[in-house]
């Protein structure tokens, strides 16, 4: 496999398949690359996304999403005092939501 010249930390071309990341944290320049088209010569763009795609984003010519049906949400524990991330599953009404 090679990996282009173009890659940053967000985005890399490999084996003609344009591979992006999107995540709230990244910074705006490098979310840019989710949205723009493929360039020549790649067969494929793949995006990497956490639920920052639920949140009113819309990216163009999407013909799959592959969705491994968990989310984090904040608890409190009312032992410790303290707020954590619990990884816990997505609702069915949820994916209805996000299918559109």
């Amino acid at each position: 496999t090679s990996l282009s010249s173009s890659s940053t930390s967000s985005s890399a071309i490999i084996n003609n398949v344009l591979i992006c990341s999107l995540y709230a944290a990244l910074p705006p320049e490098q979310q840019m690359f989710a949205f723009q088209p493929k360039p020549p010569g790649c067969i494929r763009k793949i995006i990497l996304a956490t639920n920052i795609a639920e949140t009113s984003v819309t990216l163009e010519g999407i013909k799959y999403v592959i969705d491994c049906g968990k989310h984090k949400m904040r608890d409190f524990s009312g032992a410790t005092g303290m707020e954590r991330l619990m990884v816990s599953d997505i609702s069915k009404a949820q994916v209805r939501i996000w299918r559109g």
